[in-house]
């Protein structure tokens, strides 16, 4: 039993700790057996954006610079700072993330640049953005019942609106609609998950209900702030590097995190021109955004992923005609590579049959979220999605 503290109770059958990767696969020690075993590593919660020979890539051109760095260090010559407490100052290199950034961001293009934001992880960077678009210490924040943000540990609400009612738009839009005349007076902050992460299973909103709860948000005066950390970065599959640029929502930040920097830790919100309400973010925390390596990586990142937009619509269609077979009993939810699978099992009872097949879903409350790479092979997906099917079935089978 490992003695390293983690998500899950030592001893759980979904703790484990991961030995090597190869492509899409994972070699893993059960922490609970001691024994290892190769599995189908279905993504985690979106850590991985690309496949390992393209995060390699970007690294080493993230790294280029490291080597001359350090020979001037070494020869204790002026160098720049490989990363700068944040009470010292900011790396010149985010400057060159923000300009990156900027063509993919939902406000209209010709805009003064927008503002920029680095935290260390995502939740971190929705308090910040959330921050940053109040005039208050203490922003007052309407988050939904049901959103990774609503409930404690995470909380950021000061009140919550209600689950969007799934396949009923119209009643859905008018419990959002008397939300907002009850609350809005008291609100600085709207928070939306364009697309449900673990929360909900990855659900997508309903195209027109979205974009009008923003507007509406607004037109009360309320700013609308979309954590894309699990749907962005083109995972969701329609056509942009952020869903909230493809639905048109009217938003004032949009925060980023995840696999932005191919695993080293940053994340961050884009901050609409015009509405910074407070030009200090309450997450300026110690070392937050502060590394130069991480932000060449992720400048790189945004470079590159534009490539994969329309592979990964290619592969949704692998997805989904796999989730198709999936027994009665559990149920898929998504788009793009971002999708969750309801089943009726526990959690422990879940890992368990993905382990007897091989696969290895990032497990959460009713379900267990996919997020491969989006540029995961075709043959990949089609096997590890089987394998996870093949989970289900004999987990329903009980």
């Amino acid at each position: 039993m490992s003695s390293v503290l983690g998500r899950y109770g030592r001893g759980s059958p979904l703790a484990a700790t991961a030995l090597r990767v190869h492509g899409l696969r994972a070699h893993v020690l059960w922490d609970d057996t001691r024994q290892s075993q190769w599995v189908w590593n279905l993504g985690g919660a979106c850590s991985a954006a690309l496949a390992p020979d393209e995060q390699a890539r970007i690294l080493r051109r993230a790294h280029a610079p490291l080597a001359a760095t350090l020979d001037r260090m070494e020869a204790a010559l002026p160098h720049r700072p490989l990363t700068l407490h944040t009470s010292v100052g900011r790396c010149a290199e985010a400057d060159g993330l923000r300009r990156a950034l900027e063509p993919h961001l939902p406000w209209s293009p010709g805009h003064p640049k927008s503002a920029l934001t680095l935290q260390l992880d995502g939740a971190a960077a929705v308090r910040a953005a959330c921050s940053v678009l109040s005039p208050r210490s203490a922003p007052r924040v309407a988050v939904c019942a049901e959103s990774y943000h609503g409930p404690p540990p995470h909380t950021l609400a000061t009140v919550r609106y209600p689950v969007p009612v799934d396949g009923d738009p119209a009643r859905s839009r008018r419990r959002l609609g008397a939300f907002l005349e009850r609350h809005a007076h008291e609100l600085d902050v709207l928070l939306v998950e364009p697309q449900w992460g673990s929360s909900r299973l990855g659900r997508p909103w309903d195209p027109e209900l979205l974009p009008w709860f923003a507007a509406a948000a607004r037109g009360a005066g309320v700013a609308v702030a979309a954590d894309e950390v699990m749907c962005g970065l083109a995972r969701h599959g329609r056509g942009s590097l952020f869903l909230s640029t493809a639905l048109g929502l009217p938003v004032d930040a949009v925060v980023f995190g995840k696999s932005i920097a191919m695993g080293l830790p940053l994340a961050g919100a884009a901050v609409r021109p015009g509405a910074v309400r407070r030009a200090v973010p309450l997450e300026s925390h110690t070392y937050a955004g502060a590394g130069r390596i991480a932000i060449r990586a992720a400048a790189e990142t945004v470079a590159v992923l534009p490539s994969h937009i329309a592979g990964v619509r290619a592969r949704e269609g692998v997805v989904r005609s796999v989730l198709e077979t999936l027994p009665p009993g559990c149920k898929a939810h998504g788009q793009g590579l971002l999708w969750g699978v309801a089943h009726p099992g526990t959690q422990e009872q879940m890992a368990l049959a993905c382990r007897r097949c091989g696969v290895w879903p990032y497990s959460v409350r009713g379900g267990v979220m996919v997020t491969p790479p989006l540029s995961a092979t075709l043959p990949e997906l089609h096997q590890s999605l089987s394998a996870l099917v093949d989970a289900c079935r004999l987990l329903t089978a009980r």
